[in-house]
């Protein structure tokens, strides 16, 4: 018998090049857009149902928030304990979903269930109800976490840096307070329900293994949601960047700071967007980053320190966060500065960079996984407007990356434009 040599590693291969399969969309009378994916081995399905109308599009906020919450908790003919047990007894799972711009709810169930729970379903989208118990409890369930969030350096940091980078007048900034859970009541849920509910821009997005039989219920139960809301507007507009360069807050007492840095950048359809994209990745986006090994592995200054670009339809943003020890806070500081000027000086190459391209790849490998994973990109490609052939873009970038153009990046969008920076903690220890 070979015996396997587990002293010598195993080959590692490239990813091979692999196209997003395409979604099929259908257009219904109702004026609702239907996107099926068919795939998998396993007998489940998901549909996703998204309305125009979010957080960004409401004069109160707080409403659509709580109106996903309260998604499983009454409808006109069933109530929230009897939601529960059907679902259970289905193995369904059924929540709510709340966006900047849309709202809506999201099932995942077996096929074999899919007649049972559809009614109930129908139910909770036309006929949704707010008992005043029900909002009560989801009012302070909300606003537990967020007092428990207000006392976190972290959140704090990252409320303060939103408002720099959108604007702090900009719907995207938004922060709810105690006070406005409490005043929120169940006739503006109410109210929001009767609005929301409409089929004109709404998008349904339904993936797993779909027979013909399951494919014509599903278009059919679309088809005779009975909505007749006069829908909300989605108010999109740019996000207009405030031009302080740093502010500190207070928080005597604390532990630990927060730093929450940021720039404003490009756009998603910019040429530009996917290298900068993978050039923040390298230095911040993944364990074996730039910052990591700098900050984290080299200098101990913290336990994490991360780096994203984030893309919207208002506008997009780098950013930088981390939490240390109050006595680092501008070691760390100096540290990510001094970090972005040795990536454009000495980009990654050789093995560093094949890392980076390896976690790259992987990491979009992963939407491939499930037919579920697939109509995941799908909606996510509409909630935050990713162009065609997104994904297929992200790859060639990928395979193309180079020391030069991650030095160009840097130089050009990092080091180009004024970096924004909150921190939060106790200025006495920093």
């Amino acid at each position: 018998m070979t015996m396997t040599d587990r002293r010598t590693p195993p080959p590692v291969k490239p990813f091979e090049f692999r196209a997003l399969p395409p979604e099929e969309v259908t257009q219904l009378d109702n004026g609702m857009t239907v996107h099926l994916y068919n795939g998998g081995d396993q007998p489940v399905s998901s549909m996703s149902l998204l309305f125009p109308g979010g957080t960004c599009d409401c004069a109160n906020p707080v409403v659509p928030q709580l109106f996903a919450a309260l998604a499983a908790e009454g409808s006109r003919h069933y109530s929230g304990e009897q939601i529960a047990d059907i679902l259970d007894f289905n193995g369904t799972r059924f929540n709510g979903k709340c966006h900047q711009h849309y709202t809506g709810f999201e099932m995942i169930t077996l096929n074999g269930r899919v007649d049972a729970v559809l009614p109930m379903i129908s139910d909770i989208v036309c006929c949704q109800t707010f008992d005043e118990r029900a909002v009560e409890n989801a009012r302070l369930q909300m606003k537990s976490r967020l007092l428990t969030d207000m006392a976190k350096v972290s959140y704090l940091a990252d409320k303060g840096l939103s408002e720099i980078l959108c604007g702090k007048n900009h719907p995207a900034a938004f922060s709810p307070t105690p006070a406005g859970i409490d005043a929120t009541d169940g006739s503006e849920l109410s109210e929001f329900h009767k609005r929301h509910n409409s089929t004109q821009g709404a998008h349904a997005f339904i993936a797993g293994k779909l027979d013909d039989s399951l494919r014509a219920h599903y278009l059919d139960f679309l088809e005779n949601l009975r909505l007749d809301g006069a829908g909300i507007v989605q108010d999109f507009r740019a996000f207009t960047p405030e031009s302080v360069t740093e502010v500190t807050e207070n928080l005597s007492g604390s532990l630990q700071s927060a730093i929450a840095m940021g720039i404003p950048t490009i756009e998603r359809t910019h040429p530009d967007y996917i290298p900068l994209r993978l050039t923040v990745m390298a230095l911040g986006g993944y364990f074996g980053s730039r910052l990591m090994a700098n900050i984290r592995e080299e200098k101990g200054y913290t336990y994490g320190i991360y780096a994203y670009l984030a893309g919207s339809r208002e506008g997009s943003s780098i950013h930088i966060s981390a939490q240390c020890d109050n006595r680092y806070t501008r070691a760390v500081t100096d540290e990510i500065y001094a970090e972005v000027r040795r990536m454009r000086d000495n980009p990654p190459q050789g093995q560093e960079l094949e890392r980076l391209k390896f976690h790259a790849a992987s990491s979009l490998a992963e939407v491939l996984d499930s037919p579920l994973s697939i109509m995941n990109y799908h909606s996510t490609a509409l909630i935050v407007d990713m162009p065609d052939g997104y994904f297929e873009a992200q790859q060639r970038a990928i395979a193309s990356l180079t020391p030069d153009i991650i030095a160009e990046m840097t130089g050009r969008y990092l080091m180009g434009e004024t970096m924004r920076s909150v921190i939060v903690g106790d200025i006495s220890k920093m």
